[in-house]
């Protein structure tokens, strides 16, 4: 790099020199040299020469400055293929130290697949480790794809050039093609292809080594096309996998069950679960399927009839609308089978009883588990959106929520010097405004009725401090009326009949209240409160007191 500069600088100079002394002879001939070398750099590049490519590039930002801009611009498309090709050391060298505590020979695990097969990079070859960094297949593959990403298999290649192998974990090898066309060739085993015409679809019929085939199309499926290909595939005697993820249908296509020896069927991302039908009439006693992946569809319900897939062993349920009870049923038609299903309460309750063992006065910690337990019960609810246990969970963290962050902008103003009491208001009804929209759209519900019914005693004596007695009233009896059984709101109520003169009815909700010597004492405390805060006394509150008083052992009694 520095010869290709001083080289430049040189030449550069020299032929500066020379034209200032033949100014006088003739008029120069027009300098080329920068764009010559502009075009060696971009020439550079096509050949994949980066090197060179980017020494050309840092000379000409040195000598040729009207070209900068372009010469940024080739250097940039070096530097991006250089970053490309280094992507892979790059990694190695961020997870070198962990790694080489594992094993000397592992130098990037990008994915474990079942627990144990990661791709790894070694000497510029691919293998397969387990987390321990044991390699389990051999670094010898030019490029490979991961297990697990797309088909269940890795996708790897010997050599750069090569053709393509579907890689499992028994390390048997199946080659593949993109293309029906391709399967004349009968060491091909495994295809990924589309299936468009009629010619394709006896193309596959014809491949009678077939083993693996995917069907994919990004055009979408044509479902008669594909309801006659799986017709015919109970023809095809190796068939042992077949891939029908992402191809629209709606009901398992008739006659899969009879594909003698199909083992493993992948029907994810589809729709099913529109149609009424899930299983076709086929007899599935006869069948052979081991392993059957209908994630990410759309079902409520399976139908009993799964149990009569005697050899099935793994059932993928995973993202669909199955409830926990109906799920508990398929367990049992399809005992000691493993099926992949997502329990949607564990983190929740778990989630909760660390709310539950949250001290009190640690409020901050208390929102934030609550904002993380709502925020996973809305994606929960996204997933699920039949399960009803999840919606009640969901309406009644977001209840506890909005109470908990309420409660702690209440506290900052009522521990202040001069609190504003009008701010608390309205901390208060905004929370009643949130708490009603729960209740309508989960009405009954205990918590969310607990939660409004404080939220309406509390506001009741808030208001009292601004002298709202009849609203006080008002949010005081929507408060009994939502929840009887909060004794405090009773003790709210009475003030706020007191303060507007209703004597009598005061004096029988005060007694009501009185059920116990801490009643007692906060009942006092309140006058007090309200004194301090105020509120003018109204002149029965001596009576008011001294039948308090009057009661107070009467109330220890019971």
């Amino acid at each position: 790099m520095k010869r290709i500069c001083l080289l430049w600088i040189l030449l550069v100079g020299t032929y500066a020199y020379g034209q200032t002394k033949s100014k006088k002879i003739a008029e120069p001939e027009p300098d080329h040299s920068c764009e010559d070398l502009l075009m060696s750099a971009k020439n550079s590049l096509e050949k994949n020469e980066l090197t060179q490519a980017r020494d050309y590039c840092e000379a000409g930002l040195l000598v040729c400055e009207d070209l900068s801009g372009s010469f940024q611009s080739v250097l940039k498309n070096v530097n991006a293929k250089i970053d490309s090709q280094k992507i892979e050391i790059v990694k190695a060298y961020e997870s070198a130290r962990v790694l080489a505590e594992k094993n000397q020979n592992l130098i990037k695990a990008f994915y474990f697949y079942n627990g144990k097969f990661a791709l790894a990079f070694n000497s510029g070859r691919y293998g397969f480790v387990n987390n321990n960094g044991d390699v389990l297949i051999d670094y010898q593959y030019a490029n490979a794809i991961p297990f697990g990403q797309k088909y269940g298999f890795a996708i790897v290649k010997k050599q750069e050039h090569g053709p393509e192998f579907l890689l499992d974990t028994t390390k048997t090898e199946y080659k593949l093609a993109r293309n029906v066309t391709a399967l004349t060739d009968t060491s091909i085993t495994a295809c990924i292809t589309s299936i468009r015409t009629k010619k394709e679809r006896f193309a596959i019929f014809n491949a009678k080594q077939l083993r693996i085939l995917f069907i994919e199309d990004s055009r979408g499926v044509n479902q008669t096309l594909l309801r006659r290909l799986v017709l015919g595939l109970k023809y095809l005697p190796s068939l042992t996998t077949l891939g029908l993820a992402n191809t629209g249908i709606t009901a398992i296509p008739r006659g899969i069950f009879l594909i003698p020896h199909l083992n493993t069927l992948d029907l994810s991302n589809n729709k099913l679960g529109l149609s009424a039908e899930l299983f076709p009439s086929d007899s599935l006693e006869q069948s052979n399927l081991v392993k059957l992946d209908l994630s990410n569809n759309q079902l409520d319900s399976i139908p009993r009839r799964i149990a009569g897939l005697k050899k099935l062993q793994y059932l993928n349920l995973l993202g669909n609308n199955i409830s926990r009870a109906h799920l508990e049923e398929i367990k049992q038609w399809l005992p000691n089978r493993t099926i992949l299903y997502k329990d949607y309460y564990e983190d929740p309750q778990k989630l909760l009883a660390e709310i539950k063992a949250t001290p009190q006065g640690n409020i901050d910690k208390k929102i934030n588990l609550y904002q993380d337990l709502t925020s996973l019960l809305e994606g929960y609810r996204r997933e699920v959106p039949l399960e009803n246990g999840i919606k009640v969970m969901l309406f009644q963290s977001k209840a506890d929520l909005a109470w908990q962050q309420s409660w702690k902008l209440v506290r900052i103003q009522t521990v202040s010097a001069s609190p504003a009491y009008d701010s608390i208001v309205h901390y208060q009804e905004r929370l009643r405004d949130k708490l009603l929209v729960l209740n309508d759209s989960l009405p009954n519900d205990p918590i969310i009725r607990f939660r409004l019914a404080q939220c309406y005693g509390n506001l009741g004596f808030y208001q009292m401090f601004l002298g709202q007695y009849a609203q006080a009233e008002k949010a005081c009896r929507l408060g009994l009326e939502t929840s009887p059984s909060q004794n405090f709101i009773k003790l709210n109520l009475a003030h706020a009949l007191l303060w507007q003169d209703k004597y009598d009815e005061a004096w029988r909700t005060y007694h009501d209240y009185l059920i116990n010597e801490a009643a007692r004492k906060t009942a006092l405390q309140d006058f007090d409160d309200l004194q301090k805060a105020g509120v003018p006394t109204h002149p029965d509150v001596p009576k008011i007191k001294d039948m308090i008083n009057r009661l107070a052992f009467a109330a220890k009694g019971k």
